[in-house]
C-alpha cells in the first residue's frame, strides 16, 4: 500500500486530490496539510511513501532544498501549473514534477511510481469532445462562473478582475473544475464549456 500526504493551501484542491487518490485501491491518504512546512513536519512524523504537493505550494523557494532532506523512502511529487517551474529544483531528482494539466490516470501513475512524471511543459493528450464527459451538476455557482469566462477566452487575471477575487483563487477553482468535469487542460475545459452551453 502506497501511503500519501497531500499538501496544498486550497482546501478545495486538497479535497479533489484526496478524492482522486482514494479511488485507487492501492493508495492511502494518511494526512493533509495546508502549508508547505506543515506538510514537511507531517512527513517527518508519518514517513509516507509519497508527499504530493499541489500547485499553490510546489514553487515554494525552500522546496528543492527541503526535498533533499525527505525521510528515506519518501518521494516528493509536485504539481506545477506554469511551464518552467520544474527547472527550479536544486538537484536533479530531488522533486518529481508533474504538470497540473495531467489527467487523473497520469497523476495516480506518478504517485504509484509506476512511470516517470511528465515534465510541466509536456503537451496534454488530445480530447475529442464531450463523449464520456461529466455533467456540470457537481460544480458550484462560482465554478460555473469561472468556467463560463474561461470558455469565452478570458485568462486567469481577467477572470479574477471580473469576479473580484485573487488570481490564485481562480487557479484553485480551475483545478477543482478540471477534476469535476474530467478534462486535463484549459483548452479542453473551454471546449467542454461550449459543448455544455456555459460559454454562450
Amino acid at each position: 500500500m502506497t501511503s500519501v500526504i497531500v499538501v496544498d493551501r486550497h482546501a478545495v484542491v486538497r479535497a479533489g486530490l484526496v478524492r482522486l487518490l482514494h479511488a485507487a485501491d492501492d493508495l492511502l491518504v494518511v494526512g493533509e496539510a495546508g502549508e508547505w512546512e506543515a506538510g514537511m513536519a507531517l512527513s517527518d512524523l508519518i514517513r509516507p511513501t509519497v508527499v504530493l504537493v499541489g500547485p499553490s505550494c510546489s514553487t515554494c523557494p525552500v522546496a528543492p532544498a527541503r526535498a533533499a532532506q525527505m525521510p528515506a523512502g519518501t518521494r516528493l511529487v509536485a504539481l506545477v501549473d506554469e511551464p518552467g517551474h520544474e527547472a527550479a529544483a536544486a538537484e536533479p531528482g530531488t522533486i518529481e514534477y508533474l504538470s497540473a494539466d495531467s489527467n487523473p490516470e497520469e497523476l495516480v501513475g506518478a504517485v504509484r511510481g509506476g512511470r516517470a512524471p511528465m515534465p510541466a511543459t509536456a503537451a496534454c493528450p488530445p480530447w475529442h469532445g464531450p463523449s464520456g464527459a461529466k455533467t456540470a451538476a457537481g460544480l458550484t455557482a462560482r465554478e460555473r462562473q469561472i468556467l463560463t469566462l474561461l470558455g469565452r477566452g478570458s485568462g486567469n487575471r481577467q477572470i479574477a478582475h471580473e469576479l473580484g477575487i485573487r488570481e490564485t483563487t481562480v487557479k484553485a477553482h480551475l483545478t477543482r473544475v478540471f477534476l469535476s468535469i474530467g478534462v486535463t487542460s484549459r483548452t479542453q475545459a473551454a471546449l467542454w464549456a461550449h459543448f455544455n452551453g456555459l460559454a454562450a
